[in-house]
Parts: C-alpha cells; structure tokens; sequence
C-alpha cells in the first residue's frame, strides 16, 4: 500500500514536468516583403495564418475601392524607426524583434466605436483573438510599442494634438486568457505610454497568472479619446492602438505525463475501493 501511495505521490508531481515552447515567428515566409500583405490588393478578405503550427492568428483586410485597412495580428520584418506617420505601420520602435530576432507580431485593433467606461473616461477596443491547438499554460510575451505609436505619443501628430508625456494621458495593451470553456480566467494590462513614461524598448510580460488557456485575447484601452458618433464612428482612440509582440512563451504537459496522471488516477481509484471494501 505505501508503495502505491508513493506511486500516485510521484504520479501527480509529474504535473510539474512541462513541456516548455516559445512562438517566434521566425517559421512565417514573408518572402521579399517587408511584412504581410493580402494576395489580391483590391479584394475584401481574412486571412489565417500561424506560427509552429501551435499558435493561430488572423487578420482582416478590406478594401474600400481608392485605399485598404487592416485589423488583427500580422508578422513583420520591417526595421523603419524613423518615419513617424501611418505610412510606417510595420516597424516595433527598436527595428527588430525581440533580442534583435528578425520577426515579430503586430497587432492593430479597430480605434472607433470604442466602448467607454464613463466612471474612468477610459476607452476599449473590441478584442482580437489569438488560439492554441491544446490548452496551454502560458507562461510571458514580448511586447513593444511600434515605431508610429511612440512617436505619437511622444510627439503628438495630426490626430493626436497632444503628446502622452506631461500628460494624465495612458494608454494600455490588455492581455486576455481565455480558458476551455471560452471564458476570461484573467487579465494583464501592460503600459504602452503614460504622462511618465513610453516603453521604448522589448519589454517581457509575465503571464503566468492568466493559467491554463486555450486562447489570448488582446485589445487596447485609452482615456485620450475623441467622439465622432455624429459621422458614425463613435468614440475613437487618438494614439494609434499598434502594439509589436514577439515569442509567446508556454508549457505543455509531455505525453509521459499523461500517461502517469492516468496510472496515478488507477491507483487511487483501486486503494480507495479496497478500503471501502475493508
């Protein structure tokens, strides 16, 4: 019996032996392109696409007859640190990924019809949804501003009439988990800018605390906002809501853990009948 009883001991410590995976998006081909780009310029459609066939992302492209816009997660190579404006939509602040790595995520979220929290004057974009094949316990993300968002908000630009800097001004990334059931288990709220600081610089964000998930979802809050209900676009975000993200850190349990999980679970089951029995 104490055997057995050591057994399951051993059994169900093995729930620490994790399998441990980082997305780096080195494995996305963008061939000679700076960063994704739709394969019919003139044509309204979302794209699938993923990294390490772990990690699954999609994005919205849609074309209004004279120009495009964008929504959802991209990978990009572009090392543009210099221009300031929207042409420049591709490039994290530091010119590369993470740890100097060639390719990162940008993530871009819809900036109208916000949802506003009036108790705080703070505005949220819809969420945008990432996924796992399996459920994961996910473990930290990289994550920086883009090249145009820092830039706005140190400098201010023509929809952003004042810089973030001095300011009571913020404006956040938030980080989703979302479990089996497709519930949110939690949240994180990283700083892109605030009246002290603007990240400027790859900065690692612990996750850990969202659990075992099966998805992230990520949308960006702002309380520098302004109201455009009048022309159909509701309230809208002023900075531009661009984050760049690089190598989703995660565990997995190894198959062998599985297995002992299922023997431990034996095991119980069989010392539980026999002293019932006794």
């Amino acid at each position: 019996m104490k055997n057995k009883i050591m057994a399951l001991g051993l059994a169900f410590s093995a729930l620490c032996s994790l399998n441990a995976a980082v997305v780096t998006f080195e494995d996305v081909d963008l061939g000679s392109n700076k960063y994704m780009e739709p394969a019919v310029q003139d044509q309204t459609a979302t794209y699938d696409w993923s990294s390490g066939n772990v990690a699954y992302f999609s994005y919205d492209y849609t074309w209004w007859g004279s120009y495009s816009s964008w929504q959802g997660f991209k990978v990009s190579k572009d090392t543009d640190t210099s221009t300031k404006d929207y042409t420049n939509q591709y490039s994290s602040i530091t010119g590369s990924g993470a740890g100097g790595s060639s390719q990162y995520g940008i993530f871009y979220a819809v900036s109208s019809n916000m949802t506003l929290d009036s108790s705080t004057g703070a505005a949220t974009t819809d969420m945008s949804i990432m996924s796992f094949e399996e459920e994961v316990q996910i473990s930290s993300i990289d994550l920086a501003n883009t090249t145009y968002s820092y830039y706005s908000m140190l400098e201010g630009d023509g929809y952003a009439a004042s810089p973030i800097t001095g300011s009571d001004y913020y404006m956040n990334l938030i980080i989703y988990g979302i479990d089996a059931n497709g519930d949110v288990s939690d949240m994180i709220t990283w700083s892109m800018g605030s009246g002290e600081k603007i990240s400027d610089s790859w900065e690692t964000v612990d996750l850990s605390s969202l659990g075992g998930v099966i998805a992230l979802g990520f949308a960006i809050e702002t309380n520098y906002t302004s109201d455009y209900t009048q022309y159909g676009s509701g309230i809208c975000a002023n900075y531009p809501v661009y984050v760049a993200f690089d190598n989703i850190a995660y565990n997995v349990p190894e198959p062998s853990t599985y297995a002992l999980i299922f023997g431990a679970l034996a095991i119980a089951i069989a010392v539980f009948r026999r002293r019932k029995s006794a």
